[in-house]
């Protein structure tokens, strides 16, 4: 393991300009993120730290977009990660920015058996704020698309993003 982490460290400043994570795999934010912070907390490896911050700072001035908003979300994680370990505001604000698309308006009525599947999809289509692909195309972080991006935002980074914005 810790070679692996030396492998992440070198690379960061290397090739990465500052990201733990390869611009093509953008939607793996998520997977660095949680592994170094788990690592931090039991170790305290100080370079560790420093390259979260370092990851973070990136992520938030200039946003992963490999695979749209699927690399975009998922670096909520690291925004918390970022705003937990330096008490930056900037992470703070970046971070309610960055989870607004996930906001959705009502559905017309509560799911339940009566829904079709097409009807619960276009449904929640309509209801969702997360933006159209720029070429007319249904993007890949669509609900018809099997709601890939639920475990690169909502599971992976949102409950994290609540917990920080809860606090007074």
């Amino acid at each position: 393991m810790k070679e692996r982490i030396a492998r992440m460290l070198f690379w960061q400043e290397r090739e990465q300009g500052g990201s733990l994570v390869m611009d093509r795999y953008g939607y793996a934010q998520n997977y660095a993120s949680h592994a170094l912070a788990r690592y931090l907390e039991l170790t305290g490896d100080r370079l560790v730290r420093a390259a979260l911050v370092r990851h973070a700072r990136r992520v938030r001035d200039i946003p992963p977009l490999s695979h749209g908003m699927e690399s975009y979300l998922a670096t909520i994680h690291s925004l918390v990660v970022g705003y937990d370990l330096t008490g930056e505001p900037s992470f703070l604000q970046e971070l309610k920015r960055r989870i607004e698309p996930l906001k959705m308006d009502a559905l017309p009525r509560p799911i339940d058996d009566s829904w079709t599947q097409r009807e619960l999809f276009a449904a929640l289509e309509k209801a969702s704020h997360l933006p159209k692909n720029p070429d007319g195309s249904r993007p890949i972080w669509s609900f018809t698309h099997g709601l890939r991006v639920f475990g690169w935002t909502h599971a992976y980074g949102l409950p994290y993003a609540l917990r920080v914005l809860a606090q007074p």
